[in-house]
């Protein structure tokens, strides 16, 4: 037919959350989901996060030495060379940095020889963001203070 959905998912739920999709690995673990929120009209893509899945925590420390390292760049996707630029990294450059918000190898290709194209996940980029803004208040408070 002529539309352009690919999936559509609806909740049948008139009021509140509705758990649209749960990913969920081998050992039958949540790692994330989709739901949405009726009330709002509104949709959230989330991972597990939850402090009782989390080992080993420690606070950040050096970001914004990490984050001075990132090299975001303006460009063209191949297929819209003439079109709107868009504002994002190379996945192998920010894998040095941020290795958990890269999926994929760098070079990648499949058995026939196709390239396997690495992802970013932009929202494992937010807590470096976070810290590194946090230390920068910590700095100027400290040069206000002086």
């Amino acid at each position: 037919n002529s539309s352009s959905w690919g999936i559509r998912l609806k909740s049948t739920k008139g009021n509140g959350t509705a758990y649209m999709q749960e990913f969920i690995d081998g050992s039958n673990d949540i790692c994330g989901n989709i739901t949405i929120d009726t009330s709002s009209q509104t949709a959230s893509y989330a991972s597990g996060s939850d402090y009782r899945i989390k080992t080993n925590v420690e606070e950040m420390t050096g970001s914004i030495e990490r984050l001075e390292q990132l090299k975001p760049y303006k460009y063209n996707a191949k297929k819209n060379a003439e079109g709107r630029k868009l504002d994002g990294f190379y996945a192998h450059e920010l894998a040095e940095i941020i290795p958990e918000a890269v999926v994929g190898e760098k070079d990648a290709v499949n058995e026939d020889g196709e390239i396997l194209i690495q992802s970013i996940d932009y929202g494992k980029i937010t807590p470096l963001l976070v810290s590194a803004l946090q230390e920068a208040i910590d700095r100027i408070e400290a040069l206000e203070n002086a």
